[in-house]
C-alpha cells in the first residue's frame, strides 16, 4: 500500500512540472486557435479538444490573463461547432478568471467574451441577456478609452 501511494504522489508531482516545451506547446496552440478566430476560419477540425487540453494548462500553470485567454479560445471553438452551451460555459469561465482588479487585466479581451456571448444570446433571441452583455462591453469600452465600442453599445 505505501509503495502504491508513492508511485500515485510521484505520478502526480511529475504530472504538475512543466517544461519548456510543454509551455511553448501551449502558446503556439493558442496562437493558432486566435489566429483562426481573427480571421473568421471554424475551429471545427477537433481542435476543441487540444484546446480543452491547453486550458487544462492553463488553469494550472498561467496568469489570469492567459486563463481568460484560453477560456475564450475554447469558447469560440464551441460556437464554431455549434454548441452554443458549452460556449456560453466557456465564456462565463473565462470572466470567472479575468482579474479586473490587475493593472494589466486585458480589458479588450474581456470585451470580446462579452461580445462573443452577446452574439449568442441574439441568435437565440434572448434581448434582455443579449443587452446586459452589451452593457458589459460599453462600461469595459470606457475603461479602455474606446468611444466608439462604448457608442455601439449603447443601450
Amino acid at each position: 500500500m505505501k509503495n502504491l501511494v508513492f508511485v500515485f504522489t510521484l505520478l502526480m508531482a511529475m504530472a504538475c512540472c512543466t517544461s519548456e516545451a510543454d509551455r511553448e506547446r501551449m502558446r503556439a496552440l493558442l496562437d493558432r486557435a486566435d489566429s483562426m478566430n481573427r480571421a473568421y476560419i471554424p475551429m471545427t477540425d477537433g481542435i476543441d479538444s487540444l484546446l480543452l487540453e491547453a486550458t487544462r494548462y492553463y488553469d494550472r500553470h498561467g496568469d489570469a490573463n492567459q486563463q481568460m485567454r484560453a477560456h475564450y479560445l475554447l469558447g469560440c471553438a464551441y460556437r464554431d461547432m455549434g454548441e452554443a452551451p458549452a460556449a456560453l460555459q466557456s465564456y462565463q469561465d473565462a470572466i470567472d478568471r479575468a482579474d479586473t482588479l490587475s493593472s494589466d487585466c486585458d480589458y479588450l479581451r474581456l470585451m470580446s467574451v462579452y461580445g462573443q456571448m452577446a452574439e449568442l444570446f441574439h441568435a437565440q433571441n434572448l434581448p434582455h441577456d443579449e443587452l446586459a452583455q452589451r452593457k458589459k462591453i460599453g462600461d469595459y469600452a470606457l475603461l479602455v478609452g474606446d468611444t466608439l465600442s462604448y457608442i455601439r453599445n449603447l443601450l
